[in-house]
């Protein structure tokens, strides 16, 4: 229940500015490092406690044309991990913008999570961040075999065909 609640409260502040989930994060015990992302479609932060790291992705906002780019492009396409199913066109281009692409603070994602030392990661978001979050967790499993302690999304949309939901369950 703890888990929920921190990363519930961490999928809700992910949708206010920089300043804010920092300090969010600070007050909430992740005083370690924080990294906010931003770039095009895709937003969230990352947040690091003692032992655990956080990856928090925002969800559709209406006054950003590229997140409802991004829930619209629903047809389905191949993953980088071939043996696992198709994934939602639009969840996963948003996904790569922030996944091994170098922005101005540095490349955030998967850097952060290879270097999180003995760190467990949680991944959640809301909505269009929900469907981040789950693409991303099936990443750092799947293509690049970080270890993912667990992810909690709320209002999730479909990211995949059936073999890819199995496919995440059963590694998760």
């Amino acid at each position: 229940m703890a888990n929920a609640q921190i990363l519930a409260q961490a999928s809700a502040v992910a949708y206010d500015t920089p300043e804010r989930c920092a300090k969010w994060s600070k007050v909430s015990g992740f005083t370690g490092a924080f990294d906010f992302f931003d770039n095009q479609d895709t937003q969230g932060f990352v947040a690091e406690s003692g032992d655990a790291l956080i990856v928090a992705f925002r969800g559709t906002q209406p006054d950003r044309p590229m997140d409802w780019f991004a829930d619209f492009r629903a047809t389905c396409d191949p993953w980088d991990y071939k043996h696992a199913g198709n994934v939602h066109c639009g969840f996963y281009s948003a996904l790569r913008k922030v996944w091994g692409v170098t922005l101005p603070n540095g490349e955030i994602l998967p850097r952060r999570l290879v270097n999180r030392g003995s760190k467990t990661i949680w991944i959640t978001g809301h909505s269009l961040g929900g469907a981040l979050a789950e693409l991303c967790a099936a990443q750092a499993l799947f293509v690049s075999a970080i270890p993912v302690q667990g992810v909690y999304t709320f209002g999730q949309p479909r990211v995949g065909t059936k073999d890819f939901a199995d496919a995440v369950n059963a590694k998760l």
